[in-house]
Formats: structure tokens, C-alpha cells, sequence
């Protein structure tokens, strides 16, 4: 073979290498091309498989926010109806307490005089509700076989009052408009006067009743009761108007059948031992308190140890803040100073009946079957239970049998003696002796 025959095998074996190799990239680049396609479509796919894998936790993740979002929209809802609902409240009370009530926080004489003109108005008091929002509340007792009318009233009161009104309609049974007749109650005394001490007027038309507190000025010391239970004379059984009328009378003339009553202990003792004097005395529509002036020989001493020794406050309460105490917890729970004390309601801060004209007072009712007051417990000083403070601030005038319950009826110790000072011994410088001695305090 010569050379030429031997450059053209070797030219058509090279040739044909390269040819080889060309194919071969070429192979290799479609199956990398091939490989690249699957790859892609396997990467397609497994995010498809996580994509879809995922479609049920990212519902229940997306309901669940939705849900908080809800929750926190209804939150907020709530917290500004809340707000809205308490300044609603707020007004509510200032409106009620600037209209509605006087200075000594009872309802103005003018409201008074034109609810009880209304025919089909027996009675009403004050009191507070918690439904639908906490405020006070006039409750109206409707005579019998009459209607209510919201009319009437809001002629009287203005349209405002709609809100503040909730009547009782009731049968009510003549006797029960009879006050309980008060009976002399034996105890025997072996010390100082304190608050229950039970006594009564020497003579066989006196009165009788009990201590309520004892007030000092620069002199002496005083008893406080009730005015009636000073007074000398028959009373009309079974008519506590007729009374009510008696009573108005004597102390309008000069007290002239409570003036000279000597005060004596309830006791089976021989001679009684002598408590005081009537001294002075204030009695109306809003008051029934009487000082009885002490024996040089007593003092308070024995009083303010009694009272340290059952905690109670040593101060007396004031109308208003007894009806920002009500107002705040609609009932309190109240308590009788007397030999067999009794635990009580206090649901009124001021009422009014048609049969009496007895104005004013707080309402009690009895907690239990027990009665919170019986015969001879007039003037007894009464305390109310607050934030676990036992806090004076009353006096027992009446009970009366109401229809389905007894509503025992007290006054404002602070105010009855404040007006009973400011209308008699105005220059006096008279003060309770709950802690301190009264005269020592003004000394």
C-alpha cells in the first residue's frame, strides 16, 4: 500500500471518529436535554404535591385568623358599647340626681306634692335598679283599682323619666296601713346608757322607746329617741294619720305634751332609775327625733366603749353618702342596735306614703322570718354594712306591714340632728359622742 492509499484510509478514519463523537454529543446532549425536561417536570410536580398538600392547613389557618379577627372586632364592639353604656349610666344618674333629688338628696318637695296629688299613686320610693343598666328607680305603688298613667308622670317630671319608673300594682289590705302599737320592754341597767337601752315617760299616758346615741356640747350630754316616744297622751288606735296629725300639732304648738317628760329605765326596779328630761325635739313630715337631757351623773363613757367594742364607724353617715352607697350596691345589709340585735335590707334611700305623709325615710325590710325591729326599738340607732365597715346612719321610726312584706321605715340620724340644732339651739356647739366625748371634742 503506498502512502497516498495510506493518508486516505487514515482521512476516512478520522472521519468517521469524528462523526462517532459528534453523534455521540449529540446523544448526550438530547438525553441531558431529556433528563433536564424530566427534572423539571418531576420539580413541577412536587411542588404540585406540596402545593396541594398544603391547600387544607393553609383553609384552616386562614378560617382561624379570620375567626381572632372576628373576635377581636366583636371585642372592640363590646368594649365601645361598654363605654358608651357607662357614660350612658353616668348621665343617666347625674341627670336623676341634679332633677330629681334636693340638697339633702330626698325628691324635691314640688315632685313630691304632684305624684302624690295623682289619684292612682298610693305610695312611692326611691331605690336603685340594675336592669338593664344600675340607676335609680322610682317605685310606685298604684292604689287599688286604679291604672298607672306614664303621662301623668311625664307631664310632671318630663319625658326623661320613662327610664327611672317602675310601678306595683297590689291589693292593698286596709289593716295592714296600721302601724305595730309600741310596748315598754323590760331590762334591768347596771351602768351607763348605751345605744338599744330600752325606757319609757313616768305616768300612765307616757311614751317609750330607746336610745339611740349620745350627743355632748360644752355642758351636758343628751339622749337622742324618737319625738313619739316622748309624748304624753292617747293616740287613736289603729290610725297612724290621725297620730301622724297629733303629733305635727303638739310639736307646732311648742312641744307642750313632750315638755317636762321624765325619761325612766324599763326596769322592774323600784323606783325606776331616772334616764332625763325631755329637752328639746323636732317633728314634721321629715323628722322625729328628741334629746333627752342626761343626769349630771351620766356621761357617755360606757356608750363609746360599747360602740368600740361592736366596730362601728365613728362617724355617722350623711344622707348623700348613703346614697352613693346604695346607688353603687342597690341593697345594703343593716344591722339594729338593741339587746337582741336583727340584721335587715336597706333597699330605699326615700319614700313617701299617702296614708301618713310620713316623708322621707329609708325603707328596710327584714332579712329572714325575724322581724328587724319590735315594741320599744323607736330611736334605736341602726348601721349599715359596707366594704366590711359598720357605719351609723340611722334611727327606727315605724314598721308597717306591707302588702307580702314588713318595710320597716328609719330616718337620717346626721340630718335630723343637724336640723333639729340648726331650728332650736342654733348657737349650740352639740356633737355625737361615738368615739370621743362630745363636749370634749368641742372643748
Amino acid at each position: 500500500m503506498d502512502k497516498g492509499d495510506i493518508r486516505e484510509e487514515i482521512e476516512c478514519g478520522l472521519e468517521e471518529y469524528y462523526q462517532d463523537k459528534e453523534e455521540k454529543q449529540k446523544n448526550l446532549r438530547r438525553a441531558a436535554k431529556s433528563r433536564n425536561k424530566s427534572n423539571e417536570k418531576d420539580e413541577q410536580y412536587e411542588e404540585y404535591l406540596r402545593e396541594t398538600a398544603n391547600e387544607p392547613q393553609a383553609e384552616y389557618y386562614h378560617e382561624k385568623d379570620e375567626k381572632q379577627n372576628n373576635l377581636r372586632r366583636a371585642a372592640q364592639s363590646r368594649n365601645r358599647n361598654n363605654e358608651a353604656g357607662e357614660q350612658y349610666a353616668a348621665s343617666n344618674r347625674q341627670w336623676f340626681e341634679t332633677y330629681i333629688f334636693d340638697e339633702n338628696f330626698d325628691m324635691k318637695q314640688e315632685y313630691e306634692d304632684k305624684l302624690l296629688s295623682l289619684p292612682w299613686v298610693e305610695e312611692f320610693y326611691i331605690g336603685v335598679t340594675h336592669e338593664p343598666e344600675k340607676s335609680w328607680q322610682i317605685f310606685i305603688t298604684c292604689a287599688p283599682n286604679t291604672v298607672p298613667s306614664m303621662a301623668d308622670l311625664k307631664k310632671t317630671f318630663g319625658t326623661n323619666i320613662a327610664s327611672f319608673v317602675h310601678f306595683i300594682q297590689e291589693s292593698i289590705d286596709e289593716k295592714s296601713k296600721d302601724s305595730k302599737e309600741f310596748l315598754p320592754s323590760p331590762s334591768y341597767l347596771v351602768r351607763g346608757p348605751i345605744s338599744g337601752d330600752k325606757f319609757c315617760v313616768e305616768g300612765p299616758k307616757g311614751g317609750y322607746g330607746s336610745i339611740g346615741i349620745i350627743t355632748g356640747d360644752s355642758k351636758k350630754h343628751y339622749a337622742t329617741t324618737c319625738y313619739h316616744a316622748c309624748f304624753i297622751g292617747d293616740f287613736p288606735k289603729n290610725d297612724i294619720k290621725k297620730g301622724h296629725k297629733i303629733l305635727k300639732e303638739d310639736y307646732a304648738n311648742g312641744s307642750p305634751r313632750c315638755k317636762g317628760a321624765t325619761c325612766v329605765y324599763t326596769t322592774e326596779q323600784k323606783p325606776q332609775p331616772k334616764l332625763g328630761q325631755f329637752c328639746h325635739g323636732l317633728y314634721d313630715d321629715n323628722h322625729d327625733i328628741a334629746l333627752i337631757e342626761l343626769e349630771p351623773s351620766v356621761n357617755c363613757s360606757d356608750m363609746a366603749e360599747f360602740l368600740a367594742k361592736k366596730t362601728i364607724s365613728p362617724a355617722l353617715a350623711d344622707k348623700k353618702q348613703v346614697k352613693d352607697m346604695l346607688f353603687e350596691m342597690k341593697e345594703l345589709p343593716v344591722e339594729i342596735i338593741c339587746p337582741a340585735p336583727t340584721k335587715g335590707v336597706l333597699f330605699a334611700v326615700t319614700g313617701v306614703r299617702r296614708c301618713t305623709k310620713n316623708k322621707r325615710c329609708y325603707r328596710i325590710r327584714r332579712n329572714g322570718k325575724k322581724d328587724f325591729a319590735t315594741e320599744g326599738d323607736s330611736g334605736s340607732l341602726v348601721y349599715l354594712i359596707y366594704q366590711g365597715e359598720k357605719i351609723p346612719f340611722a334611727y327606727v321610726c315605724m314598721v308597717i306591714p306591707e302588702p307580702g312584706e314588713v318595710v320597716y321605715y328609719c330616718r337620717s340620724m346626721d340630718h335630723s340632728i343637724k336640723q333639729l340644732i340648726k331650728r332650736h339651739i342654733p348657737k349650740s356647739s352639740m356633737q355625737p359622742c361615738l368615739e370621743k366625748c362630745g363636749k370634749t371634742i368641742v372643748e
